[in-house]
């Protein structure tokens, strides 16, 4: 058994008796549940339509599982750079309940509240029930229905990517399983925690990169602190890996029935494929969001946004050192003096910037659990590698906006176990702390719930400005959505394509198909969007071979806007052959843009003779931009 470590008596702050002991565990459990699940109700009432973006992503999150439900194969006959899971979740949810939009955005808000549901139990587990209620408030209102940006991809019922907010979800679930473990010493739970790790690897890498080493982390801080035999190693490590490896051997094993293996296993492996390839990863999109593109400046705000947070967390600590016991009258008064400071100041404070410290304040947080876990008892360590393993996994999830934290756009999934932890340390851990060194930990409670609950209303306020901005119908019945002035031009050209015949096809140029989803008019080609990503990812040879394969009948361009990515538009910079090709195939029948939007569009039709090859590709006609019609 090896030798046994000595261990203080005193049990570390985080495994302190809830507050809420008094009260029932069922009650206070059902209570919560009731006011979440109303909360969420109410935020899915009052956003009803207005999630997803018309033109940006979301329409391949419907078009791809329409297909698949129709009895397409993903990858042989739709390209997808993701993992398969997420893609045939949603055809499942098509298949029994019918597409539409409204279909899959139930489905969603279901999923969502087990989202929900997971975050109480694990910040119940490393906290209390109250922080945990506080935690379940924040992932609702500032994560799950939030439209901080002009795109409404960003939320958990649209999301612009499923594999995201599945992959989240099943993270979590990880967690939950690893808690247990902890707990119980059991192998199927452990299985359990590998088989939902394998399952996040089908969806995307950057969090399968991310839940990986903080569960075997897990594991094997488990382990360690029973001083195992090599046996019981094999048993519990090897019941975590066999699990894991089951999602993805059996992902390889049904697409090899449809396509080769070469193919199967590329769908596999999803977008791990792309992960160290470096004409993708240094674009300027994906450097700015990481932060990369301008650190020194990132650096300069992330340290000035830190001085806010001193601002207004310090005073309320040295006035809890300062206390003896519980003064509630003095607590009440900080967050009463934070908020109005708060109040004063908000028109100076970037907000923009408000996570940016996030992964130094992470990183901070998991010293602190892993050196109370070492200083920790049995009784409490379950709940500390809990803690270690969570804070780590929220960790590493920061790396791709690793400079540029935030709570929107990416950040509505990456930022969330990061900003959890702080919650809890903040609101949990930290007031404990002093609170059982004879101070009072109540001044720095009362002033960071006050300054969230301001913060979460003007960040409401944000996004209700957002959604009052779509006041555009596009679609009908189950796919009707609400869109802002970009939705009058997707009616003109829904209205162009209602004049196509019933069996005809298009493709949108560089993307837009969720106009080939309302419609119900199919892609010929298996590539759902050309933007700059696409394009480097599959590469120009095998799109233009698509094209010559599957010719559409109709093209619908529209002036989709790329230089976020470093190059003007589709055929200036990138996707030159295959704008060259198309060309010589095409000829333009119609043009159209909607009063008041930033969006015009051109229609082109198939040529039906077979035009000659250029014999060389840079041989391109220097005066075609008006026959691409932008």
């Amino acid at each position: 058994m090896g030798r046994e470590k000595k261990r203080p008596k005193r049990a570390p702050p985080a495994a302190s008796p809830a507050p809420l002991s008094e009260v029932p565990a069922w009650l206070s459990v059902a209570g919560g549940a009731a006011v979440l699940g109303g909360l969420t109700i109410a935020m899915m009432w009052w956003t009803w339509g207005k999630w997803p973006d018309a033109i940006v992503d979301f329409g391949r999150e419907l078009y791809v599982p329409w297909r698949l439900s129709e009895g397409e194969v993903l990858y042989r006959d739709v390209a997808h750079f993701n993992g398969p899971l997420s893609q045939y979740v949603n055809s499942v949810w098509f298949r029994l309940f019918g597409v539409s939009l409204r279909t899959l955005a139930l489905a969603n808000l279901a999923l969502f509240g087990v989202s929900v549901a997971l975050v109480y139990a694990l910040v119940a587990r490393i906290a209390s029930r109250a922080v945990a209620f506080v935690a379940c408030i924040l992932f609702v209102l500032l994560f799950g229905f939030a439209h901080f940006t002009l795109s409404g991809n960003y939320n958990y019922i649209c999301p612009y990517s499923h594999e995201a907010t599945h992959g989240l979800l099943l993270s979590l679930a990880a967690m939950y399983f690893l808690g247990r473990f902890a707990r119980h010493r059991r192998a199927m739970d452990v299985a359990l925690c590998g088989l939902s790790v394998g399952l996040a690897f089908l969806t995307k890498p950057e969090i399968f990169v991310a839940v990986l080493p903080s569960t075997l982390l897990g594991v094997a801080l488990v382990l360690w602190d029973e001083r195992p035999t090599p046996a019981r190693i094999a048993s519990r490590g090897g019941a975590f890996l066999a699990a894991m490896v089951v999602p993805p051997l059996a992902a390889f094993g049904l697409l090899s029935l449809a396509m080769p293996a070469g193919d199967a296993l590329d769908g596999t492996l999803g977008g791990t494929r792309w992960l160290f390839n470096s004409t993708l990863t240094s674009q300027p999109f994906y450097q700015q969001s990481a932060g990369v593109l301008e650190p020194a400046d990132n650096l300069r705000r992330m340290a000035f946004m830190g001085g806010w947070y001193v601002v207004f967390f310090a005073p309320p600590v040295v006035l809890g050192v300062a206390l003896r016991g519980r003064m509630w009258l003095w607590s009440a008064a900080a967050a009463a003096a934070d908020v109005g400071l708060l109040w004063f100041l908000h028109y100076r404070i970037p907000w923009a910037d408000l996570l940016l410290p996030l992964p130094l304040a992470t990183l901070g947080v998991a010293c602190v659990a892993v050196y109370w876990w070492s200083q920790s008892d049995a009784a409490d360590r379950p709940r500390l590698v809990l803690a270690v393993s969570f804070t780590l996994f929220g960790l590493l999830l920061l790396a791709k906006i690793i400079l540029n934290a935030r709570m929107y756009q990416y950040g509505f999934v990456l930022a969330v176990p990061a900003t959890l932890m702080l919650l809890v340390f903040l609101v949990d851990w930290l007031p404990r702390w002093l609170d059982r060194r004879g101070r009072s930990g109540a001044p720095l409670r009362f002033a960071v719930l006050a300054t969230l609950a301001l913060i979460t209303f003007w960040r409401g306020g944000h996004s209700s400005r957002n959604y009052a901005a779509k006041t555009v119908p596009v679609g009908s019945g189950g796919d009707a959505i609400w869109c802002d002035r970009q939705g009058r031009s997707m009616n003109l050209a829904l209205g162009e394509i209602a004049g196509f015949p019933a069996e005809a096809t298009f493709s949108v140029l560089p993307e837009g198909v969720m106009l080939n989803y309302l419609s119900r008019h199919t892609n010929p080609t298996k590539y759902l969007s050309l933007m700059p990503p696409e394009v480097i990812m599959f590469g120009e040879d095998r799109i233009i071979e698509s094209f010559r394969e599957h010719p559409p009948d109709f093209l619908i361009w529209t002036d989709e806007d790329t230089r976020g990515y470093g190059y003007e538009r589709l055929g200036v910079g990138y996707g030159e052959r295959l704008v060259d090709w198309l060309s010589k195939h095409c000829e333009v029948v119609k043009t159209g843009q909607g009063a008041n939007t930033n969006l015009s569009f051109a229609v082109l039709k198939w040529r039906d003779e077979e035009a000659a090859e250029p014999s060389n590709p840079d041989e391109r006609p220097h005066s075609a931009d008006g026959d691409r019609a932008r």
